[in-house]
């Protein structure tokens, strides 16, 4: 019998068990991977990791903790280099070196185990997976996300055709090539980065469905979006406000970072004005992919313009989709929906991250995300992710284990104010 047993080991159940480690309770981690691995296929060299390097696992509710990104640089005997670095940013790659360093630290994370069934009893959870049966007080899902793959591209998916998640597992373009690079955010931004840097392509068609290259909003006074107490606000808003709000603020988490943005424009003006070269960049906006279909040792793609519906097509040598992702979601978690209070066709999560359900539970299914809507769109970053795991901690313990309400916000509200100013 475990406490907890987390399902998925990403960064933010890996920040969950970095969290559970001094607590004393009885946990496990499961994943189907063979060992932690975070986006591994982006991993590029360049790419800057879009928050700061403080909100690690651990840092924002215990900076004591042995398991900090701090003491992760001490540890490697990087600690002195790191300060004197003239570069704000920290890359996507050495924060996985980090996440990789937690990892092997837990001796309760068991890799290459799939889990394959949640089942609830009288007085705990079964936790069925490829190895064994558990039994738990209380699971928390980290399911993750996969790859989101337009239905027209799928039958074509291989070595010229794949998901940025794949890029570094792919042969790069060869010069002379003609490549599609379809999506307009971070992802594709790093992307278009890595073609202007390699050999010389023939062409370069770079669709989205945006009509602009659109930055993240990453000024301080946005970044108080992304702390405890504008999460308390948030959570006590109705849902109908909630929706909108997340949609108006999207480009606080879903933007591409300004140095990039400026970086891509100089690039391609270069190429095309300063270099007088026929340069073939093309950065398509309100477009979106309509077909595709292989054409001889090639492709021919479709395009579909976002506002007038009009088409055209274009041969191409290589398709490179960076569509985003979507959550992954195996045969137990409908099965667990299926017990959900609903609000607006969309579960109830409590405010410690626990599903609200129609019966009574042996204990309580914690979600790590899947729930922008209820809780904000610092739900799919790591902008709040120990935070988060620390009330997940202290609602399981029924104490604040960790303090998690110390911090006073910027932003004043007048209902919030004293009467005497």
């Amino acid at each position: 019998m475990y406490d907890v047993i987390g399902i998925g080991i990403g960064p933010f159940n890996l920040s969950l068990a970095a969290l559970m480690k001094p607590t004393g309770l009885r946990c496990l981690f499961i994943d189907d991977k063979p060992s932690f691995a975070w986006h591994a296929g982006m991993a590029f060299s360049n790419a800057k990791l879009q928050v700061s390097h403080v909100k690690d696992c651990v840092s924002l509710v215990d900076p004591t903790s042995s398991f900090s990104f701090l003491n992760f640089l001490h540890r490697s005997g990087r600690l002195h280099a790191f300060v004197n670095r003239r570069s704000g940013a920290v890359s996507r790659k050495e924060f996985s070196q980090y996440f990789a360093w937690v990892a092997d630290q837990l001796p309760y994370l068991r890799f290459g185990q799939k889990a394959l069934d949640v089942r609830t009893e009288i007085s705990h959870f079964r936790v069925t997976t490829t190895e064994a049966e558990y039994q738990a007080r209380h699971v928390v899902l980290g399911l993750g996300i996969c790859p989101n793959v337009p239905d027209c591209v799928r039958p074509l998916l291989g070595e010229r055709v794949y998901h940025v998640a794949d890029y570094l597992n792919r042969a790069p373009p060869a010069a002379g090539e003609r490549v599609l690079l379809v999506g307009g955010g971070q992802s594709g931004s790093e992307v278009m980065e890595q073609l202007l840097a390699g050999p010389p392509l023939k062409q370069i068609l770079w669709v989205t469905p945006r009509d602009n290259l659109e930055p993240r909003d990453d000024c301080a006074f946005t970044n108080e979006y992304y702390t405890p107490a504008y999460f308390r606000h948030f959570q006590a808003q109705p849902l109908s406000r909630r929706r909108e709000w997340v949609q108006v603020k999207r480009l606080s988490s879903d933007g591409v970072s300004l140095d990039l943005t400026n970086q891509l424009f100089d690039k391609i003006y270069e190429r095309r004005f300063v270099d007088s070269e026929n340069d073939g960049v093309r950065l398509i906006v309100s477009a979106c992919l309509e077909g595709l279909r292989q054409n001889g040792a090639g492709f021919e793609v479709t395009l579909k313009c976002t506002e007038t519906a009009a088409t055209r097509r274009a041969p191409v040598d290589c398709v490179i989709l960076a569509t985003g992702f979507v959550p992954h979601t195996p045969p137990f978690f409908n099965r667990i929906m299926q017990l959900a209070c609903i609000e607006g066709s969309l579960p109830r999560i409590r405010s410690d991250y626990s599903l609200e359900s129609r019966i009574a539970l042996p204990g309580k299914i914690y979600f790590q995300n899947r729930t922008r809507i209820q809780h904000g769109l610092q739900n799919a970053n790591l902008s709040l992710v120990a935070y988060r795991n620390a009330t997940i901690v202290n609602s399981i313990m029924g104490k604040e284990f960790y303090p998690v309400d110390m911090d006073r916000s910027m932003l004043s509200r007048l209902a919030e104010l004293e009467e005497e100013w």
